[in-house]
């Protein structure tokens, strides 16, 4: 901070007094908190109106809305400088380093589960195509009227619940030979593929 400013800073507390400035900081964050529904407002109408010229006009507007945001700001970092004048340095320092921290923290992390989800999102989907493309190579086949052994409907099967489930246990396996034959009878009866769709 330099001199000058610091000075007038200072002659502000020392001629209007703490708990004046405090009531005035009050004021001020109102009126920013303002402002900011003001912004949000603004762009909010300019996304859900459609008439062209009405959106020009809501455009125009935005500079001025702007404007005005920017000199809350302003009014709010005046008579912050002042409040931190009035509390130690040391302790407010100290809050800061902490804080600051905890904000490094929190973007790290929020990288992290990003690139996490992203990953799932990306398995999760190979996944599903390849259980889709079995699925579809057993209707394929019914529709072309090929006849299907027990054998190739069982290996059919339980490839795909190997796919979906990533690492099934042997009670996985039984449950799919009991599926695969059940299918089996299903197409002698030449009955629909429904039950066996997901």
């Amino acid at each position: 901070m330099k001199k000058k400013e610091k000075s007038v800073y200072q002659k502000a507390i020392d001629v209007f007094g703490v708990p004046f400035q405090r009531n005035r900081m009050i004021e001020e964050c109102a009126e920013l908190v303002q402002a900011i529904a003001k912004v949000i407002r603004n762009e909010d109408d300019i996304a859900r109106q459609e008439n062209p010229i009405k959106k020009e006009i809501l455009r125009k507007k935005t500079k001025r809305i702007i404007h005005h945001f920017v000199q809350e700001i302003v009014d709010v970092e005046v008579v912050l400088t002042q409040m931190k004048l009035i509390i130690p340095k040391d302790i407010y320092q100290l809050e800061k380093s902490i804080r600051l921290n905890r904000l490094e923290k929190n973007i790290k992390k929020e990288i992290y589960d990003n690139s996490i989800t992203k990953k799932s999102k990306l398995k999760s989907k190979s996944i599903k195509k390849k259980g889709n493309s079995i699925r579809n190579g057993i209707i394929n086949s019914l529709k072309r009227k090929k006849k299907l052994n027990e054998n190739s409907i069982r290996k059919m099967m339980i490839k795909k619940i190997q796919i979906d489930s990533g690492n099934p246990n042997s009670k996985t396996i039984i449950n799919s030979a009991k599926r695969s034959k059940a299918l089996k009878n299903h197409l002698k009866n030449g009955m629909p593929l429904k039950t066996f769709k997901k």
